[in-house]
């Protein structure tokens, strides 16, 4: 496969998650729904050429987004979550199922408060700060058991997705950059 096919790939994967982060702060309440879907992007780049260039891709992606969307809370788990989690779920899933899921587990729960950390301590951003101040201390535990069924359901659809694509739509992509 030619370079200038992949860099052309990377680039409209990249616009197309820079558009989609940009979506999150014209969308309320689409702070994970957004980076979620722009992840996804990242994962048909790992797809069609490889790893590296996903990487390449989500670094981009990543990079666009913190400099030009306004809503830091999406980018902010689109770098620490959504956008890497295409790339190393293959790492989580060579592993026996019962040990994969309780990485996962892992995973996602440490990124989600570092995420937030972050957010709260070093930049200062209010619409986390406030988030954590009205969450009591059942609500919390509640909110993280939810969000860990979301992203296990996000890791399946990132199964099938992968799957449906290299099935169906590769040889419609192949087509489409063929001289």
């Amino acid at each position: 496969m030619k370079n200038s096919f992949k860099t052309a790939f990377s680039g409209m994967a990249v616009a197309l998650g820079a558009v989609f982060m940009l979506l999150a702060s014209m969308l309320p309440f689409f702070e994970y729904a957004v980076p979620a879907a722009a992840g996804i992007i990242i994962l048909f780049v790992q797809a069609e050429l490889n790893k590296p260039w996903a990487l390449g891709a989500y670094i981009a992606t990543s990079l666009l987004g913190v400099f030009v969307v306004p809503n830091k809370e999406a980018v902010g788990m689109y770098i620490a979550l959504f956008g890497i989690y295409p790339i190393i779920k293959s790492f989580f899933d060579k592993l026996p199922k019962v040990l994969s899921y309780i990485l996962k587990t892992i995973f996602f729960v440490a990124d989600v408060l570092a995420v937030y950390y972050v957010m709260i301590n070093l930049l200062f951003i209010s619409s986390a700060q406030e988030l954590m101040e009205d969450i009591t201390k059942v609500t919390l535990p509640l909110l993280i058991v939810c969000g860990l069924v979301a992203f296990l359901v996000y890791d399946r659809a990132l199964m099938l997705f992968e799957r449906n694509y290299k099935v169906k739509y590769h040889k419609y992509v192949m087509k489409l950059f063929r001289r």
